[in-house]
């Protein structure tokens, strides 16, 4: 493939990624999407946009989301914390294992046994 540009390699990666987990939301760049606004505003009107019921975000987000706005749009925020998986196989043993790596290092060390290692 002949890439024209970062996001579209780093796209494609993350389709693999999905495939490989068993995830089929289809994704969508807010580049091709009509909503408008900054920061809390935008991901609201985004959300919007798609009809979301829920916003799944990450806790940091706490610390900028207008929680009433959701809230009064009747979009449901749902913070998560990281979850770690527990140690799995490694390719290489001697290396030892180390955490807070991507999916793409459970997934090639795991294969389609990935969803073992996940609490």
């Amino acid at each position: 493939t002949e890439w024209k540009s970062l996001v579209d390699i780093n796209l494609r990666f993350l389709e693999i990624i999905m495939e490989g987990l068993g995830i089929n939301t289809p994704l969508r760049r807010s580049s091709e999407m009509t909503a408008t606004g900054k920061g809390s505003e935008l991901i609201l009107n985004l959300c919007g946009e798609v009809n979301a019921s829920t916003y799944l975000s990450g806790i940091g987000a706490q610390n900028y989301l207008d929680e009433k706005a959701f809230e009064e749009a009747g979009i449901h925020i749902e913070y998560r914390r990281p979850v770690f998986p527990d140690p799995y196989p490694q390719q290489y043993p001697g290396a030892g294992f180390l955490n807070d790596l991507s999916a793409i290092d459970l997934l090639l060390n795991c294969g389609c046994h990935w969803d073992r290692y996940v609490p």
